[in-house]
């Protein structure tokens, strides 16, 4: 099974204060990510670097204090660090704190001022450029989520196509010493030249499990719209399930999905 699986993919192509603190740091993660993605996205198209956004005092302090954390604790977790760190952070003198502060609203102020400079150094050109590229991006990573978060709720997998279960039934003929493109394209060509009558073996296969795959998924779904994860269900079901008020008729789950 687990070789199937390798197989298939290649074919298929706290306190509640620190619990704030933690969430909020995870929020001002994911905008650091997105900015270096966007530097580097920059990068890539040529355009010059944008300015550095300054870090929050927090975040300066975690960044300045994580080295130390991870060297009195070496096995200590990254969730587990940032609690020590934030519980350290609520102790930090108050004049301490608003020197940060001062510091920090100065660089966002001469941020700004960069920023407007940078913004207006850009050619028309240039900035579509940048938005078109920044929206393709975005919508890659939105796709990788959704498909992190079907993972993550069992969706079930789309069945392997006819030529990729011919290709599994052919797997202990491939050669140690051959690269996979190479074994693969010798495979195709066999597929091509497949006798009709054995090419029908794996179309009936591959029907069935199509029909396995479709209960399945109806089954899946009829569970995540009873969860309330409306967001992983296909258009066309939920259209189907939808009165004509608008409204989804949860009770007809079942009936419309089939």
């Amino acid at each position: 099974m687990a070789i199937y699986k390798k197989i298939l993919d290649i074919g298929l192509s706290a306190t509640s204060n620190i619990a704030s603190i933690l969430t909020r740091n995870t929020r001002l993660n994911y905008q650091q990510n997105a900015t270096f993605n966007s530097r580097t996205l920059e990068k890539q198209l040529g355009l010059p670097p944008k300015p550095k956004r300054p870090l929050s005092p927090f975040i300066q302090y975690t960044q300045d204090q994580r080295s130390i954390i991870l060297a009195q604790n070496p096995n200590i977790s990254v969730t587990d660090a940032m609690k020590v760190m934030a519980k350290n952070w609520k102790s930090v003198d108050e004049a301490e704190k608003a020197k940060m502060k001062a510091i920090y609203s100065n660089k966002m102020e001469n941020y700004t001022k960069e920023m407007m400079l940078y913004k207006l150094s850009l050619t028309d050109e240039q900035k579509n450029m940048f938005h078109s590229a920044r929206s393709k991006l975005e919508i890659s990573e939105e796709k990788n989520k959704m498909k992190s978060r079907l993972k993550e709720l069992g969706r079930p997998k789309r069945p392997p196509t006819i030529f990729v279960l011919y290709m599994l039934s052919r797997l202990h003929s491939r050669p140690k010493n051959t690269k996979f493109p190479d074994w693969l394209s010798e495979i195709g060509k066999e597929y091509v030249n497949l006798p009709a009558e054995l090419k029908l073996k794996f179309q009936n296969e591959s029907e069935k499990l199509r029909e396995q795959y479709k209960t399945e998924l109806e089954d899946w779904e009829s569970k995540m719209i009873k969860m309330g994860h409306i967001d992983v269900i296909r258009r066309r079901v939920l259209m189907e399930l939808k009165g004509k008020d608008g409204v989804l008729q949860l009770d007809s789950t079942r009936s419309a999905t089939n």
